[in-house]
Parts: C-alpha cells; sequence; structure tokens
C-alpha cells in the first residue's frame, strides 16, 4: 500500500481508562503532596491558557509553532528530520496543583529529532511538557501498538524508548498515545477523592482538536512555507490508517473491555436468590490429576496406565531422581530408584475390569539424594508434548531450541534438540492432527463450512497414484467476501502466490482487492504444488466461476509466465497490469545507467501520455533495445496513462498481494485444514471489526480520505488560481523555478493533470480551487467508491461460523485422499524471504568496492568489470601419423643381417664380434633402417 503512515497512530488507551474511571466514581483525586505551590491561585497563574489556571512552562505552546510543525510534517522540505514523534493525547482530566482541575480536549503533537541517539524518557517528558500539562499527582504514560504482539505496550524506560526508535526506523515516525492516570500514592485516600468530588472542573477550549480548511488557516501557515511545493510529490504520500487504529479510535476497544467488565454486574444480590440445584453423583469416579505436580501416594488412582506413568516421570523430575522399572505390563507396574541402596518403590494395579490405575504400594519416602544429570533421561519426548502443548496453542511458530530453554528454565532439565524436536511434533499433532489425517479431514471441512454457506465455492482436486487419490490443489471464495467485493469494492484485484512453510512445500495463491480505505480485501485463495500454467489457469477458472466478469475489472500480477498465460485465457478483455516493482527488478539485470534511474519510474507514474512520452523517449533514446525488451518480456500496463479512469486506482505496485502475504506469515506452517480454518477464522475477525467500524460513522464520505485531503490543502500556498465560476487556471512553479499550469473543472470534476479522474479523489490542483469556497463540501467531489455506504456494503455480509473438529459431519468419498509426496531441498528451510536492498527491513545494503554503488560486489555484476573472456576447452594433441613401411625383397642391414651375411661368406669370427655389441639392444626391437639392395657385396 502507498502513502505515508498517519501521524496520530495507534489506539486511543487513553479513553478506556477514563471510561474505567468514570465507571467506578473514582474522579478529582488530590493533588496537594509534592506540589511546587500549592498556595498559588488560579488568578495568579499566567494566562497562557485563556485564564484555566496552568502553570507556566505547562502551556500548549504557541500558535506559531504547532503551525510550523503541521508545515513541517504535510509539506517536503529539503532536510528532512530523522525520526518524528507523533503524541496522541486524548481528553483528560488534568489535576493542578492549585486543587482545581480542567478538562482539556483531546489533540495531536508533533516532535522533530535531528538525531534520536541521546534522546531519553526525561527528554519526550520535557518536550510534552511543552505542548500540555497535568498534575503533580499524575503521571504520564506512553503507549505504542506493536505489530509483532498485536497489542498495546508501555514505555517507560530508556531502553524501551530506544528501543521503539529501532522498530519504527525505517518509517522514521513513532506513533505514541499518552494517558495521565493518577499516581498510585494518590489512589489510597479515599477521604481526599470525597473531597475533591466537589472541586469545580473547568473547559480549556484552547486544547481542541481541531482540523481548519479555511482560508485564514492557509494565510497564517503560508507564510512560514519557504520554498515552492512540487504537487507531483503528493500524488504518493497520502495519510493511511489501519483499520485497527480506526477501530480504538471510534471507541470500539472502549466499548468492549467496558462491556467485559460490566458482564455479570446487574446491581442484584444473587446470594439471598438463589437455590442452586446441580447433577453431581457422589458414587460418579471421577479423575482430577495434576499433571504439573502430581501426587504419588499409595491409594491414588489415574484414568489409565498411561496417565499414571506421565505421572510418575513428572514426580521423579521434580524430585530429581531416576526410576528403573522391574516389571511392566498392560495390568501392572513396579518400578524401583535407580540409586544404590535406595528402599523406595512403588507398586501399581489395574483395577479388575476398569482401566483405573491405583498405586497399592509405597513401602518407603523417598529420601535418597538427587541423581543430577541423571534425570535428564526420564524426560522423553512424550512428557515434552506433555508439557509444551500449552506454550505452541499460544505460539505454534516456538522452535525446538526455544523448547529447550524454556524447559530448562522451568524444570531444570536439559532436554536433548533430537528429543524437543519429537516431543513438538507430538504437541502439534494433538493441537492440528495428524499430517496424513489432515488432508482426509479437508472433505469434512468443506461440508461443515457449506452447510452454513450453501453458495461458497470450495473446489477439492485430486489425482490418482498408485496407492488410491493424493491431493491435488484445493479453491475457496466464501460469497460474503465475493459478494462484498463486487457490491462494494473497486474493481481491481490483485494476483499472487506465497511458499507454505508446513510439511506440505505447496503454494498459496490469493487474489485480494480494495476497499474503500485502501485496507486488504481478501476475496478468493487457492493452494497447489507449484506456480505452473495448469494450475494457474485451473485457479482462474474457479475465479471466474466465483466472480463472473465483472466491468471494468482489472488485475494486477507480478512478472509470472504461468499466471500471464492464465489470465489471458480466461480474462482477455480485462485489463492486465503489471507490478512496476517486479519489472524495474528484472529490467535493472539489463540496463543500467541514470537515466533509467531517473525516467522509468517517473513514467510509470505519469497520468498523462504527453508526460509518460517524455519520460519514454529519454530512456529509449539511452538504448533503443529497450522497445524490443519491454515488448517482449513485459508486455502489460505497467504506467499510469495506460490506465482506465473507471477503475478509481492508480496504484503501480502489486503491493496489495504483499500484505495478504504479511498477514498470513504466521499461519503458513499450519496443516492445510487448519490453515484454511484460521484464514476462515481471521476473516470472520476482520469482517465484524470492520462492520463496527462502518456502523459507527454517519458521514457520505469515509472520514480517513477526508482527513487525507485535508491534509494535503496544507502547503498549497504558492499555487496561484485564477477562477471563472466554477473553473480555474491553477499554475505555480517546481523547485528549479520552471512554471507548470493546470485546468480545474468542478462541474465535470476533472484536472488536466489526469489525477482526479483516475482516482476518484480530487487533486491539489482541486484541493486548491476548492478551498476558495467555504460553503462547498469536500465530500461533494469524492466518488462513491470512497463512500460509507460502500464501505459497509462491502463487509455487510457474515462469514460462516463453525464448531471444532469433532462436530464436523463425517463423509465418505469413497476412498482416503493421501498427502502428495514430500518434496525437501537440502538444507535448513527458511520462513521468511530474503529482502533486497531497497525492500522495507533489509538489514544491510551491499558496497562494491569497485564502483562504491550500493547492490553488488566487485566480484558480481559491476559495470567496470570488463567482459570475462570465454574459455576454450581445450584441444587434444594429434598423434604423428607413422611413415608406412613397405617390406623389402632383400634383408635388412642391421646387425643380424651382416652376421648372416659374414656367416655366408664364411667370416665367422668377425659375425661373432659383429654380434656382441649388440647382445640386448636389438633384441625385440624392429628396425626402419633404409634396406639394402640386392647387389650390395660385403667388399
Amino acid at each position: 500500500m502507498t502513502g505515508m503512515p498517519l501521524p496520530n497512530q495507534f489506539c486511543l488507551r487513553a479513553l478506556v481508562s477514563q471510561t474505567k474511571i468514570q465507571s467506578t466514581g473514582a474522579a478529582n483525586p488530590t493533588c496537594t503532596e509534592g506540589a511546587a505551590n500549592p498556595n498559588q491561585s488560579p488568578a495568579s497563574m499566567p494566562e497562557n491558557a485563556e485564564g484555566h489556571g496552568i502553570a507556566p512552562g505547562q502551556g500548549s505552546g504557541s500558535h506559531n509553532d504547532e503551525v510550523a510543525s503541521n508545515l513541517s510534517f504535510n509539506t517536503r522540505i529539503e532536510s528532512q528530520p530523522t525520526m518524528r514523534i507523533s503524541l496522541r493525547v486524548p481528553a483528560y482530566t488534568a489535576y493542578l496543583d492549585d486543587g482545581s482541575s480542567v478538562d482539556v480536549d483531546g489533540k495531536d503533537h508533533i516532535v522533530e529529532l535531528k538525531n534520536v541517539d541521546g534522546y531519553l524518557m526525561f527528554n519526550l517528558l520535557a518536550d510534552l511538557r511543552n505542548k500540555t500539562s497535568w498534575g503533580t499527582c499524575q503521571e504520564a504514560t506512553f503507549w505504542y501498538w506493536d505489530t509483532e504482539k498485536m497489542g498495546l505496550q508501555v514505555v517507560a524506560t530508556d531502553d524501551e524508548l530506544s528501543m521503539v526508535f529501532h522498530k519504527f526506523h525505517s518509517k522514521k515516525l513513532v506513533s505514541f498515545v499518552v494517558e495521565f492516570p493518577i499516581k498510585p500514592s494518590y489512589k489510597s485516600s479515599t477521604t481526599l477523592e470525597a473531597k475533591l468530588d466537589k472541586l469545580p472542573v473547568r473547559r480549556n477550549p484552547n486544547m481542541a482538536l481541531t482540523t481548519s480548511s479555511s482560508d485564514e488557516s492557509d494565510e497564517e501557515s503560508g507564510d512560514d512555507i519557504k520554498e515552492n511545493v512540487d504537487p507531483s510529490w503528493m500524488e504518493d504520500n497520502d495519510i493511511f490508517m489501519e483499520d485497527h487504529e480506526v477501530f480504538v479510535s471510534l471507541g470500539l476497544r472502549a466499548e468492549d473491555e467496558a462491556t467485559t467488565m460490566n458482564l455479570g454486574n446487574d446491581g442484584v444480590d444473587l446470594n439471598t436468590a438463589e437455590i442452586s440445584v446441580d447433577d453431581y453423583a457422589e458414587n460418579e469416579p471421577r479423575f482430577v490429576v495434576d499433571s504439573e505436580n502430581p501426587k504419588i501416594r499409595k491409594g491414588e488412582t489415574f484414568p489409565t496406565m498411561e496417565r499414571f506413568r506421565m505421572a510418575l516421570k513428572q514426580y521423579a523430575i521434580l524430585n530429581e531422581f531416576v526410576v528403573h522399572k522391574v516389571r511392566t505390563d498392560k495390568k501392572r507396574y513396579r518400578a524401583e530408584c535407580k540409586a544404590n541402596g535406595c528402599p523406595w518403590r512403588i507398586v501399581a494395579n489395574k483395577l479388575v475390569g476398569q482401566p483405573t490405575v491405583e498405586i497399592t504400594m509405597i513401602p518407603h519416602e523417598h529420601e535418597c539424594m538427587g541423581t543430577g544429570s541423571l534425570v535428564n533421561t526420564m524426560a522423553s519426548k512424550r512428557w515434552v508434548a506433555e508439557r509444551v502443548v500449552s506454550w505452541l496453542r499460544k505460539k505454534p511458530r516456538l522452535g525446538a531450541a526455544d523448547l529447550q530453554d524454556k524447559l530448562l528454565e522451568k524444570y531444570g532439565v536439559e532436554v536433548s534438540y533430537a528429543t524437543t524436536w519429537n516431543g513438538r511434533q507430538l504437541a502439534m499433532d494433538s493441537i492440528y492432527g495428524s499430517w496424513e489425517d489432515s488432508f482426509q479431514t479437508l472433505f469434512s471441512f468443506r461440508a461443515a463450512l457449506l452447510h452454513q454457506s450453501l453458495d461458497t465455492i470450495f473446489e477439492i482436486a485430486t489425482k490418482p497414484s498408485g496407492d488410491g487419490m493424493i491431493f491435488d490443489k484445493l479453491f475457496l471464495a466464501m460469497r460474503p467476501c465475493v459478494d462484498g467485493f463486487l457490491q462494494g469494492c473497486r474493481p481491481y484485484l490483485g494476483i499472487d502466490s506465497t511458499a507454505l512453510n508446513g510439511r506440505y512445500k505447496g503454494k498459496l495463491a490469493s487474489a485480494t482487492a480494495l476497499d474503500g480505505n485502501n485496507w486488504m480485501y481478501p476475496v478468493a485463495w487457492a493452494i497447489f504444488e507449484s506456480e505452473s500454467s495448469d494450475n494457474w489457469k485451473w485457479f482462474m477458472r474457479q475465479l471466474e466461476k466465483a466472480i463472473g466478469h465483472p466491468p471494468s475489472l482489472a488485475i494486477s500480477t507480478d512478472a509470472c509466465k504461468g499466471l500471464d498465460a492464465a489470465v489471458k485465457e480466461v480474462f482477455p478483455d480485462i485489463e492486465h497490469r503489471e507490478c512496476m516493482r517486479h519489472l524495474w527488478e528484472n529490467f535493472k539485470k539489463y540496463f543500467r545507467g541514470e537515466v533509467y534511474d531517473k525516467n522509468m519510474w517517473p513514467a510509470a507514474r505519469a497520468y498523462k501520455s504527453n508526460k509518460f512520452e517524455f519520460h519514454w523517449n529519454q530512456v529509449v533514446a539511452a538504448d533503443p533495445k529497450v522497445v524490443t525488451y519491454i515488448n517482449q518480456h513485459h508486455n502489460h500496463k505497467w504506467s499510469r496513462s495506460m490506465f482506465s479512469n473507471d477503475i478509481k486506482c492508480d496504484y503501480v505496485n502489486n503491493n496489495l498481494s504483499e500484505s495478504f502475504n504479511s498477514w498470513i506469515k504466521k499461519i503458513k506452517d499450519l496443516p492445510l485444514v487448519d490453515l484454511i480454518n484460521m484464514l476462515r477464522r481471521m476473516t470472520m475477525d476482520l469482517w465484524e471489526k470492520r462492520r463496527r467500524i462502518g456502523s459507527k460513522l454517519s458521514e457520505i464520505i469515509l472520514p480517513t480520505i477526508i482527513k487525507q485531503l485535508k491534509a494535503k490543502t496544507r502547503g498549497l500556498g504558492q499555487m496561484k488560481v485564477h477562477n471563472l465560476h466554477f473553473t480555474a487556471e491553477v499554475f505555480g512553479f517546481h523547485h528549479d523555478m520552471t512554471p507548470w499550469g493546470h485546468v480545474v473543472d468542478l462541474t465535470t470534476q476533472t484536472c488536466t493533470c489526469g489525477e482526479w479522474e483516475m482516482t476518484g479523489k480530487p487533486c491539489p490542483h482541486a484541493l486548491t480551487f476548492i478551498k476558495m469556497f467555504s460553503e462547498i463540501d469536500m465530500a461533494t467531489f469524492v466518488h462513491e467508491y470512497y463512500s460509507v455506504e460502500k464501505f459497509r456494503t462491502a463487509y455487510g455480509g457474515s462469514i460462516p461460523h463453525m464448531t471444532d473438529k469433532s462436530q464436523w459431519p463425517q463423509v465418505d468419498m469413497g476412498f482416503k485422499l493421501l498427502p502428495p509426496p514430500l518434496k525437501r531441498k537440502s538444507g535448513r528451510q527458511r520462513k521468511n524471504m530474503f529482502k533486497a536492498s531497497h525492500e522495507p527491513g533489509a538489514k544491510k545494503q551491499q558496497r562494491c568496492n569497485k564502483c562504491g554503488e550500493f547492490g553488488h560486489r566487485e566480484t558480481g555484476n559491476c559495470p567496470l568489470n570488463e567482459p570475462k573472456k570465454r574459455k576454450r576447452p581445450p584441444q587434444e594433441r594429434r598423434k604423428p601419423k607413422r611413415p608406412k613401411i613397405i617390406p623389402a625383397d632383400t634383408i635388412s642391414p642391421g646387425s643380424l643381417t651382416r652376421r648372416i651375411v659374414n656367416l655366408v661368406h664364411g667370416d665367422e669370427e668377425i659375425a661373432t664380434l659383429v654380434l656382441r655389441p649388440n647382445v640386448g639392444r636389438t633384441a625385440g626391437r624392429r628396425s626402419c633402417s633404409p634396406l639394402v639392395k640386392e647387389d650390395s657385396s660385403p667388399e
């Protein structure tokens, strides 16, 4: 999702505290202890709060400071601060040191920091003192919303404040909700509280939270702007509020806590009215076994032999001794202490005709010395499973190493990693069921879901195997999600998939939409083995069955070839958008340079074709091959100038799917049936929360949209308007002092920049013109897609409720659905994808030592590296051909031949002398000497 986070984020827990104080009647505590000057009267105090007696140094600050703070947040300036602190102060009662009290309305404050190093809690308190005031009997408490724990966390120490700065370093914004509870030392005296009930309470209108968009406020704030404002910067920096922030800001969380607090408190004394009747029978056998601290004594009974063994094992671990089994079977158990000389032993037997086990004999108490490290042998995988099952129910992602540490900390037992891992698997099976049975349970889950919502589309595809049928893929689109998308959301879908991390290494595909608040809206899901063309085509056909062909539908995908072909085949006439972020990552692999960095993204965000052509021509001029590459590999719509104005969505990135993947990150390792059920439950909670938000809204247009537009109206003082009735020319200058100008028509709700027509919300040029008409309502110029009525329609359906697994109907398909064959890559499997250097959350960026740029190494894709020479394979050396020898008619003139010749001529002595020097040298060697001519003679 695009847009700058809202400065006044997070939950109004202070409203909950205020509700509790009012309901219990604890109001106006005394503030005499520790007061700086208790005799000072309200009249003697400075009038910095319109005469309401706020002490010096505790005022709300000057008006110019507030205006400058707002302007510094809503306008883009050259020197951005390192961190901004948003302090949301809900309405509260300030109990001053003179004994009076002041009702202070809620207000938001901004603190800008150039450097967070050395910024401690006392600095934060000092900055808050400059913004508002509270009494000595009160203390300021800072809360923030922890996105990992999904709850409010308090910040009270310097280390905690530093940790919060580290968490929100990438956003450059930390938001706190501040409340002023009464110190515990002042709550003890009920007499003083009774006295303060009669104290006068005064109103402080100067602290009211107001948002002004009149011409007067613009004129006052315009003097503080020292530079021109580039309107193009504002298009992607909308203020954004998460749904949980809107939920608590409307007081819905306070209602929930107040309801919980008042349950059963109807003012009736039940002690004098109850005459209870129970269904208890004295002779009914009952077994209450404390698994953490079992009682091992004579006469104690256990429901089964297995429960007795686990209790004995826990007892031995707690008392640090090892139990050695002497004789055991299904009906009896005999064991003793393993230590030499220890007389302790135990005998237990099954009762006749019952599974109950009773301890029949323990002749001696165990008094021997602990065996120390030998106790670790008592910790089996079943013992581990029983100990960790409660931890895994709360945090299923706890690994074996984490469980090892927790077992050592609680029980003092050092369990091996293998035993802990196996015990964890047993515990997970007891919670979610076995891996093999989870696939067959899919049919029972489908039957239970269709019983509650008959129009829901739930398809399970199988394929034959040698042993029967195995799971192939599934698709789920609940009818309330589909109807809400078609009737209450814009016709825009983001489609993507994410890898599952459980034993099944498949893909979870999703189709998600946007509601009027730009909140992620899940529509449909699917699970299959891989991102093949066949699987994507099956998914798109099921999606077509669910939503049909809505008019002006747009689908945004990344650069996935199988998905591209599936969208083109099933939805050939829709507007197929491609994620610019994925396109840019692929583009950089082939084209590098400053000209691409400066023009590709502006071309993508250009609303008008002439602006797109300006940047695109510069890209093509740098390398004409870009045209061929884009047409061949990225031939979908990736620029706003190519989008339709009917969709009212100008997103160029598929961050919608990324938000869905982040939403389900913690459940991706669950078995399939539990994964789908948890998706249904999370969607049900999301629907209920947003439905209650819609019921609290009374406006025509969603308040978050109006707040975004009002925030954009600030800092537009440099734009000039020449109007005639409801048409105007709006012009100004860019940062480089080049002029720009656009024509705004309020009757047709258009602007020549193109943003108003595409988004359905007035652009900065139109807002500048609208500000001149104080009697005109801003909601008149916003499209109905952002209306409260559409928002209520989107969440008007009811997600089906379901029982637990034991109550699901048993479905006989005539076969057992088997799990697919497991495929696992080598090495440890990751649960989090690697973050690229440009993505939020990346730990560090790799800098090249040669060129100094980020994103590659010196030995990698550095542009300064010379092209590598191609290594040619070594050529084999040719063996020289042996000369062809032609046999001669005469004998060769070698040594042996000369000997023969001499023998022929009768000179035996010469023949012997000739032979001796060649003994052993010519043996076995073939002579290649020239052949002797026939007419040669020894002479």
